[in-house]
């Protein structure tokens, strides 16, 4: 009877896992799959969204460069300064040199929200674009990791419990019942 039980609390805890962390990890892997194993070089008018770039024109705007919180948020722009968008920075000590690699997001976020947050001017259009950090798979494995382990845990405990808890073949939960009497 206990081992029942104890199955059913890991079927319950495994069936909860996997509906916290399922789609965390398949977003995880689909992204990483989508942004490639390598960046792309190409030019920041011409760069896709959700794959992995470097940026051949981009310059930072060092005089833009914002720090709160251990993040280095900046804009930048095409060598041209037509199209402005946000990037964050590992080193603002080196933002002239910076090489620009990441993946730009599906969304936009205003130029106000940018001002708001960060404390930015920016002058452009009203909506900006997002490089955000790359996120392929040869770059996103360790970021992925902590997804991975918790997916593997809820799936293990689901396994687990959905193992424990079904009955077993000639068991029964009627006394005086045995196993079937099989005549030859």
């Amino acid at each position: 009877m206990g081992r029942r039980i104890l199955g059913m609390v890991l079927l319950v805890a495994g069936v909860g896992g996997v509906s916290i962390f399922g789609p965390g990890l398949i977003w995880a892997v689909r992204t990483a799959a989508t942004a490639g194993a390598a960046p792309i070089p190409t030019s920041v008018a011409d760069a896709p969204a959700r794959k992995w770039v470097r940026l051949t024109d981009a310059k930072v705007r060092c005089e833009s460069v914002k720090s709160a919180r251990g993040v280095h948020v900046a804009i930048a722009t095409d060598a041209a300064g037509a199209y402005p968008f946000v990037t964050q920075l590992k080193d603002p000590e080196k933002c002239e040199t910076a090489r620009l690699e990441g993946l730009f997001l599906d969304e936009r976020v205003s130029a106000a929200r940018v001002k708001e947050a960060y404390g930015l001017e920016v002058t452009g259009p009203p909506d900006l674009r997002v490089l955000g950090p790359p996120v392929g798979w040869g770059f996103g494995v360790l970021a992925l990791a902590p997804v991975l382990v918790s997916a593997a845990m809820a799936f293990g405990g689901w396994w687990l419990g959905w193992r424990s808890a079904r009955p077993r073949a000639g068991s029964s939960t009627e006394p005086g019942d045995g196993p079937p009497i099989v005549r030859t």
